[in-house]
């Protein structure tokens, strides 16, 4: 795909790389580290929400949601990705676009390069609600990294109404669909991931962004844990340390990402199912020292 030869131009130039589904490139530094940290999701990967002070003062004047809601460094250096590769001191390839599908961000993994230049691979697949779904395209508008994902539940919104044919066929689809057939074709989707990751030796971890839908896994990051998405577990930290959610949206701030990826680097070393360490680290990484954010008691 083009975008994969783009991407291999880009580290030819800059070794360390941080990628977006929107197809900007943003060099951090010039040293490859050791290691890659891959993280695939939604606009809970992409680091939606974590707008800037500025960006929310003028959104106070203008109300122009669509000015705050675009991508900026800003909200790209305090996602979740970005910080927890910071903290692993990981090179970064980050998929996450906001509104794609689960079968979207399968295909992103695998259609990239193979990054066989790094020791260690580590994939953090954060999933996204079960009933978006995605086609290969490379010239639709809404394209992104030639897959166009479709949410239907947001079509049905009138802000991201993209015309009245679009609004009726995300109806009729809602109406036809059950929630067993979309979980299955996430599963699907989810056994694919699996098996490539286990085929390149890539360390696989998954978990749910704000869907408490639970899939079947090895490697399910919730398994082991009391919460079953990474919304509920913003619901749980203590708030005596300030407001986890942007005031605008749904989605974490800065300051909530942080605490995310504090607590996916406080997981990571521990073995999934069946004994394994999908993410492949070396048994030093058990003394990776990150304090787990306090929770409240959560119900069942």
């Amino acid at each position: 795909m083009a975008t994969a030869l783009f991407l291999r131009r880009q580290r030819a130039k800059q070794p360390r790389v941080l990628f977006y589904g929107t197809g900007k490139f943003t060099p951090i530094n010039t040293r490859m580290k050791e290691n890659l940290l891959i993280t695939i999701g939604d606009s809970w990967t992409e680091g939606l929400g974590a707008y800037s002070d500025a960006a929310l003062a003028q959104y106070k004047q203008d109300k122009d949601l669509d000015r705050l809601q675009q991508p900026t460094d800003y909200m790209r250096q305090n996602s979740w990705p970005t910080q927890l590769a910071a903290i692993l001191d990981y090179d970064l390839v980050n998929f996450g676009v906001r509104g794609s599908a689960n079968s979207a961000h399968a295909k992103w993994l695998l259609n990239e390069d193979k990054f066989s230049q790094y020791k260690k691979v580590q994939v953090i697949w954060l999933l996204s609600e079960p009933y978006r779904f995605s086609f290969i395209s490379e010239n639709n508008p809404y394209s992104y990294n030639g897959i166009l994902s479709i949410s239907p539940i947001g079509l049905t919104n009138d802000r991201m109404d993209r015309g009245p044919k679009m609004k009726d066929f995300a109806f009729t689809y809602l109406q036809l669909v059950e929630m067993g057939d979309v979980i299955a074709e996430t599963q699907f989707y989810i056994q694919v991931v699996e098996n490539y990751c286990q085929v390149m030796n890539y360390g696989l971890l998954i978990g749910n962004a704000f869907s408490p839908v639970q899939f079947t896994s090895d490697y399910n990051l919730h398994t082991n844990q009391s919460y079953n998405s990474m919304r509920e577990f913003l619901e749980g930290v203590d708030m005596e340390t300030g407001s986890v959610v942007s005031p605008v949206c749904a989605h974490p701030n800065a300051l909530g990402y942080k605490y995310i990826a504090e607590e996916l680097a406080r997981i990571l070393p521990l073995p999934r199912s069946g004994g394994t360490e999908p993410n492949g680290r070396e048994a030093a990484a058990q003394e990776l020292s990150v304090t787990a954010v306090p929770r409240t008691a959560q119900t069942a």
